[in-house]
């Protein structure tokens, strides 16, 4: 393998040739020496690395096997779901000609009242601490209606006023109806609120129809419908707050009192 002569024509590719050569010959002892370490068994070698590379394969195709299954296992296994709540609601009409519907949803059979929609409907209700029960006031001709969860529905109204005698005895009747067609502004009942389950508190001007300023707090009863004045509540400006353990919030003349369901006051 001489060393070409510059001056020759060819001596580029000559020399290039002789590079192929030069290289040829490392590759060719790289190729001995791998032989040697590998006790001189190409072949062998081969072989053990063809079998290393089939055992990867092997090992490969094993863990995707194990994974596919525990996908599947997991995509069998039934999966617990939190119940959404359903809303529902019960169509009134009031007097009025307003409709509105009483919403209440429904979790595991579960019925509570939420809301009277819509919203913007400006109804003034009450839903009671149970959510089984909701009140509402028809404001044109100052009715009360009580509706249990099931739809039912109960009119709570005071129809008339009774005036008694000193010995308890009835002496003057006073329609509802009556008295507010002659006086529009008159207040029978106002702003019901749920004390507790059965009881409902209300404002009213009544017993008086002379005094425009006074209002008195009345409660009624949805199961027996009665209606009783608690007159140690009185002022020209009442109204409710939320429920405490100690009964329902009544501010009276900026003054707080806590009322319970048997009419009972405290602060």
């Amino acid at each position: 393998m001489g060393r070409p002569s510059i001056f020759s024509k060819d001596y580029e590719k000559m020399r290039r040739k002789r590079k192929k050569r030069i290289s040829f010959f490392v590759v060719f002892v790289v190729l001995i020496a791998l032989c040697v370490v590998f006790n001189g068994d190409v072949r062998t070698w081969a072989n053990k690395n063809l079998q290393i590379k089939n055992s990867l394969n092997i090992f490969k195709k094993k863990d995707k096997v194990e994974k596919e299954k525990t996908n599947a296992k997991v995509q069998s296994k039934p999966q617990t779901k939190t119940p959404v709540p359903e809303e529902l609601g019960y169509p009134v009409t009031l007097s009025g000609g307003t409709q509105i519907k009483l919403i209440y949803e429904n979790v595991n059979n579960d019925k509570k009242f939420k809301y009277v929609s819509p919203e913007t409907s400006g109804v003034v209700y009450s839903i009671n601490p149970s959510g089984k029960n909701i009140v509402i006031l028809d404001d044109k001709n100052q009715n009360l209606s009580s509706y249990d969860i099931e739809g039912k529905v109960t009119d709570i109204t005071k129809t008339e006023y009774i005036s008694k005698n000193e010995d308890g005895s009835a002496k003057d009747t006073f329609p509802k109806d009556a008295i507010l067609s002659k006086n529009t502004n008159y207040i029978w009942h106002n702003s019901p609120k749920f004390i507790d389950d059965d009881n409902i508190a209300y404002v009213s001007q009544l017993p008086w129809f002379n005094n425009d300023n006074m209002k008195y707090v009345w409660i009624v009863n949805i199961k027996s419908k009665s209606h009783n004045n608690i007159g140690a509540l009185s002022g020209e400006n009442i109204s409710f707050g939320e429920i405490d353990p100690k009964g329902l919030t009544v501010k009276v003349n900026d003054k707080a009192y806590f009322l319970s369901g048997n009419g009972q006051i405290t602060q």
